[in-house]
């Protein structure tokens, strides 16, 4: 069906052009480039931003305790920013992370 549609003339704005060859002529004459982002910058637009406390150990995120072995050394209550991507589903129990912390950034997966 949306073949059919991109395929089709159409009236208004596309001046009786199909939508696939407005496009294909607009792109042409503004020279436009996509921008298809790598794959860390993908996951780190997706992703939200989130300062926390440790906690004998362990972070809490929206409930969910996290641990991960890096975060055994750091002084309790200490501060840590995260760089979280959520899980793909809420009953999963682990998140992908950035964390800074005394300067020194680590990245790891940690669960719950």
């Amino acid at each position: 069906m949306v073949a059919i549609y991109n395929d089709r003339p159409q009236s208004g704005r596309l001046n009786g052009l199909p939508p696939l060859a407005m496009l294909e002529r607009k792109i042409k004459e503004t020279g436009f480039i996509a921008r298809v982002p790598d794959e860390e910058s993908f996951d780190i637009i997706f992703s939200r931003q989130d300062v926390l406390t440790i906690v004998q150990g362990c972070i809490n995120v929206k409930g969910i305790q996290y641990r991960a072995p890096f975060l055994d050394n750091l002084p309790d209550r200490d501060t840590v920013e995260i760089v979280a991507r959520q899980p793909p589903c809420p009953r999963a129990t682990t998140i992908l992370a950035v964390f800074e912390a005394a300067g020194v950034g680590v990245s790891f997966a940690i669960s719950g």
